[in-house]
């Protein structure tokens, strides 16, 4: 059963892993673990140059998979009251954020970031207004 928008905490994000074959430089990234765990709907790819900063929104309705392909990207997330930061690596863990917590990505190097979505694109169902954001949690 999908989270509560206004339930969802940071406690709810978890870490993910891929499945790596290969080592330095030649290597194959598996999701296959994902692949019984979710539906996907949508695959994004997101290429930022170093120190910008993307993301400043929540879902609606979406679960995203966040990983980094190449770079180094800071996720900060936010439930409205608690905050939690991880660094995403390439061949390292991804994260799992679902539906009603806040994220902001750093990319602090030339970077490109994969994200898998159990949910087709639609302008609709994002918050990019944090003062909304936390109306919607009833936090304000």
């Amino acid at each position: 059963m999908p989270l509560n928008f206004k339930k969802t905490r940071i406690e709810n994000i978890e870490e993910v892993s891929a499945q790596i074959f290969g080592k330095d430089s030649n290597y194959l990234v598996t999701f296959e673990e994902l692949k019984s765990q979710v539906k996907f709907e949508n695959i994004f790819i997101v290429n930022s140059s170093t120190n910008t900063q993307r993301g400043r929104h929540a879902h609606l309705r979406a679960t995203q998979y966040l990983f980094c392909l190449t770079g180094l990207i800071e996720v900060e997330m936010l439930d409205g009251i608690h905050s939690m930061k991880k660094i995403l690596k390439p061949k390292e863990f991804g994260l799992k954020i679902p539906r009603g917590i806040w994220a902001i990505q750093d990319f602090k190097a030339d970077s490109i970031l994969m994200v898998i979505s159990n949910e087709k694109y639609d302008e609709n169902e994002y918050i990019r207004d944090f003062a909304l954001f936390k109306k919607k949690k009833n936090i304000l």
